[in-house]
């Protein structure tokens, strides 16, 4: 009997040890869907600028997932329907606090024209066609030079020729205007110098724009709010690179002509940077290195504060070209990066030229090619980010029409 009282006890026991496993077990399994629960709540976007969206459970783990998806995965190119006003040369485009899109550029070779588009992506239509200049012997106009301020204003720099009735010569006069985002309507502000293309714009973290000079002419620190300048010290010759490294304390990291420069504390200085040319920022660390050399197929991930170069995974098919069509870069929200432009270098009698675009994705350091890009990029097309993070693409080439399309991502 007591054989048979210890096996029955053991019994109990086991079957007692086995019920608390499974009260464990289900504990855990209830905490970790607490977990994820409150992980997908987290990672749901409650809100916008303009109105407040509240997402539901479901919503949450689909909006987790399709946001995955947008990192891991190239977004494509969509050719939209709107139309310019008129063909434009030179475009340069800037995103207004309202979503819309202004847009700068001349027709012809001599740049005739003397107006802005202003573009809604909404619509998909131009809504309304600004004046620029309202001088009567206006005659043409050239080289749009611009930048958005930090009130959303977009600052601008050009040259017009105007010939009075008397007169036998053409005149040509540098102008600066600011276009007022709330108002659509230009006014007239104070141009330093006499260059309007002399200068590369660079918006400060304190909303004033440092103007540097490609030139022999002095750098300046422009104050749109006073409308005074000031120059900086110390003079560099050459041409600057667009692209820019900005720190988070506002210094200015540089290129040019082959050689590196900061710009801090009111002055520029030479810095040595072990970087043989300009690279696209991806975040307050990196920024994307692409060699001209090779077709430009070959990238680098350069960390600018330890100096050091990781070589991207994959390169990109030998199809680009020669200057002056390089790539345009665009950094994307999510830190990868954008990249327009390419075309077959070598084509046989009669081929078309086959433009790609890629995609760097910074997460796993390779590159993706992106379907149906536009057909034809320069360094005078333009790029605008949305609000919603897509790229909105506008330019083309003269005689051909305008094209205007969207990178959803």
């Amino acid at each position: 009997m007591s054989d048979e009282n210890n096996y029955v006890e053991n019994k109990q026991e086991e079957n007692k040890t086995g019920k608390n496993r499974l009260k464990v077990k289900i504990k855990n399994i209830f905490l970790i869907f607490l977990v994820i629960t409150a992980v997908f709540f987290i990672t749901a976007k409650a809100s916008t600028e303009e109105e407040e969206t509240l997402y539901t459970f479901k919503d949450s783990i689909q909006n987790f997932f399709i946001n995955r998806e947008k990192v891991n995965k190239p977004g494509k190119w969509v050719r939209l329907k709107g139309k310019l006003s008129t063909e434009r040369r030179r475009v340069r485009a800037h995103l207004l606090p309202d979503g819309n899109v202004i847009i700068f550029g001349g027709t012809g070779l001599r740049f005739k024209e003397n107006t802005v588009d202003i573009y809604s992506p909404k619509e998909d239509k131009v809504i309304k066609t600004v004046q620029i200049c309202n001088d009567p012997y206006f005659r043409s106009s050239g080289y749009y030079n611009t930048i958005s301020l930090k009130n959303g204003d977009v600052f601008l720099a050009y040259y017009i020729v105007t010939r009075k009735d008397n007169e036998k010569k053409n005149k040509t006069t540098s102008v600066a205007k600011i276009f007022d985002s709330k108002t659509y309507t230009f006014r007239d502000v104070t141009l330093k110098e006499a260059g309007a293309e002399q200068f590369l714009f660079v918006l400060l973290k304190d909303g004033n724009i440092l103007m540097l000079s490609n030139s022999t002419r002095p750098n300046y620190i422009y104050n749109p709010n006073t409308d005074e300048y000031t120059e900086v010290e110390n003079h560099e010759d050459g041409t600057p690179s667009p692209q820019i490294f900005q720190y988070e304390n506002g210094d200015v990291l540089f290129y040019k002509t082959g050689k590196w420069y900061i710009f801090r504390d009111g002055k520029i200085e030479k810095y040595n940077i072990d970087l043989q040319r300009s690279g696209t920022q991806i975040d307050n660390e990196f920024l994307l290195d692409l060699n001209p050399k090779d077709d430009c197929t070959i990238g680098t991930l350069y960390n600018v504060k330890e100096q050091k170069k990781i070589p991207v995974i994959n390169k990109m098919d030998k199809t680009w070209g020669a200057n002056p069509h390089y790539p345009k870069e665009v950094q994307l929200v999510n830190k990868n990066i954008l990249i327009l432009g390419p075309y077959a270098k070598k084509m046989k009698i009669g081929e078309r030229k086959k433009y790609t675009t890629y995609l760097y994705n910074y997460k796993e350091n390779k590159f993706y090619k992106t379907e149906n890009p536009p057909y034809y990029v320069s360094r005078h097309t333009a790029t605008v980010t949305l609000k919603n993070g897509d790229i909105l693409f506008i330019g083309g080439q003269l005689g051909r029409g305008m094209q205007i399309y969207k990178y959803e991502h």
